[in-house]
């Protein structure tokens, strides 16, 4: 299953909204390694009865796993209209598939595609209007303050949705610094706290105040608790390990399990 992308979203907090996700970002390496698909090792987590949800989603050449299962079907991209775009994937293709959710913006299409952010309003509002769940990645290019990047990340946002709070009210946001994609270690734990919470202040003054925000870049194992009001990682590369993977789930869970069960739907 290599080259898709496995999102895993354990929520907590029913009556405060929060949410704690983990997210499996896996770059292109091949569509038959079966022998290093993350997700049986995964799976086999034991979650007890009662306590938080897990929702998976999963994309591309993993979708077979998905018969009779509780995993959604997830995007790392699409286009920004329907009809005949030779390549493209139009929005309608994956509201017609089912797909649970679609990301859009990352960095490395940012920076090695030519997407800019005119392209990446156009697919906000035409993953939006099929009614696709989005995942919007965001993040500063070079280290500085937290101020300025809490500044440039609010502005990715506010452009994306075209100032539409309304529509940035239903997003969920990647934030990945460019700089610490690929690094030895991830952003500080007090920067990305604080990163996030004077983004919360920007959004909060818009009326959009239950954002799921998610941390990405260089994360791993041990992180995600010591982040103060992040909802969640992003994992790349420490997570192609399923034990790994699997670790953190372990993290997340316990998370979630201390904000309280989550009843059913």
């Amino acid at each position: 299953m290599r080259g898709q992308e496995v999102l895993f979203r354990v929520v907590a907090d029913a009556q405060g909204g929060d949410v704690v996700a983990v997210g499996l970002q896996h770059s292109a390496g091949g569509v038959h390694d079966s022998d290093a698909d993350p997700v049986p090792g995964v799976l086999c987590n034991d979650f007890p009865e009662g306590g938080g949800r897990v929702d998976g989603r999963v994309g591309g050449a993993a979708s077979g796993l998905l018969a009779g299962s509780r995993l959604l079907l997830g995007a790392q991209n699409c286009g920004w209209a329907d009809g005949p775009w030779t390549g493209e994937t139009a929005p309608s293709m994956l509201s017609e598939l089912g797909v649970g959710l679609v990301e859009i913006g990352h960095a490395e299409r940012r920076n090695h595609l030519g997407e800019d952010d005119a392209m990446i309003a156009r697919k906000v509002r035409a993953a939006d209007a099929a009614g696709l769940p989005l995942l919007l990645c965001v993040g500063e290019l070079g280290a500085g303050t937290t101020a300025d990047a809490a500044d440039f990340v609010f502005g990715q946002i506010e452009t994306a949705v075209s100032g539409d709070w309304t529509l940035a009210a239903r997003l969920m946001v990647a934030y990945e610094p460019v700089w610490a994609i690929g690094a030895a270690e991830p952003a500080a734990a007090w920067y990305v706290s604080d990163v996030v919470r004077r983004l919360r202040g920007r959004l909060g003054a818009t009326g959009v105040r239950a954002l799921p925000v998610i941390y990405g870049g260089s994360a791993k194992l041990r992180l995600l608790p010591t982040l103060d009001g992040v909802s969640g990682l992003f994992l790349g590369r420490f997570a192609h390990d399923p034990a790994n993977f699997g670790k953190v789930l372990d993290e997340a869970l316990a998370l979630s399990l201390r904000a309280g069960p989550v009843p059913a739907r």
